[in-house]
């Protein structure tokens, strides 16, 4: 009996040793990554965008759900005119932090340097989602939804804007009204062309 309770308490103490050991391991790889990302924040700050790539990559080697090392990630790839890795890194953000803003709205400003006017569509409209008074995410949404074709969808936000920002919305409403001008003048030298 002494036997068992000694042999169950030694496996309690090789437990908990084992566990110290791997809060200890995982403060170590947090601290770690704290510190590449750091080093990403600093060589960003002094436009190094090729050395903060690497020292993101290695945050986020250290921890892989670290959104903001991913959106890090993503800025320097930006400025390096890489989109599609950067649009990877955004994505990969907000897929670990959904209510993760900025990264949402760099995934939708990323999107449209790419043409993807669909997915920034999705992106604004996730940014919006979490915080509705967004103004520039409403103005990309409507600005998206143009370069789709959306005129309906882009004068809706136009209406959300006037509430939030009236200056801005009035400039949203130009470019709408802007738009359908110059397609109703195209149309117009058409069909005198046509004649």
């Amino acid at each position: 009996m002494n036997h068992r309770r000694a042999f169950k308490a030694m496996l309690v103490a090789l437990s908990l040793i084992a566990l110290a050991d791997l809060s200890s391991a995982r403060q170590n790889r947090q601290n770690q990554s704290e510190s590449f990302y750091e080093q990403a924040v600093a060589y960003a700050n002094e436009h190094r965008w090729t050395e903060a790539v690497e020292a993101c990559k290695r945050a986020i080697q250290a921890r892989r759900d670290y959104p903001e090392a991913y959106d890090r990630l993503g800025a320097a790839y930006t400025f390096l005119g890489r989109y599609r890795d950067a649009a990877k890194a955004f994505k990969k953000a907000v897929e670990i932090k959904p209510d993760y803003l900025e990264a949402g709205f760099h995934l939708g400003l990323t999107y449209e340097k790419l043409e993807r006017y669909e997915e920034a569509v999705e992106a604004y409209k996730a940014v919006t989602r979490i915080k509705s008074d967004h103004v520039e995410a409403r103005l990309r949404l409507a600005n998206s939804y143009l370069k789709l074709g959306n005129k309906g969808m882009a004068l809706r936000e136009y209406d959300a804007l006037k509430k939030l920002d009236p200056n801005v919305a009035r400039h949203l409403f130009e470019q709408i009204y802007f738009l359908k001008a110059n397609e109703s003048n195209a149309a117009s030298e058409g069909e005198g062309l046509i004649q």
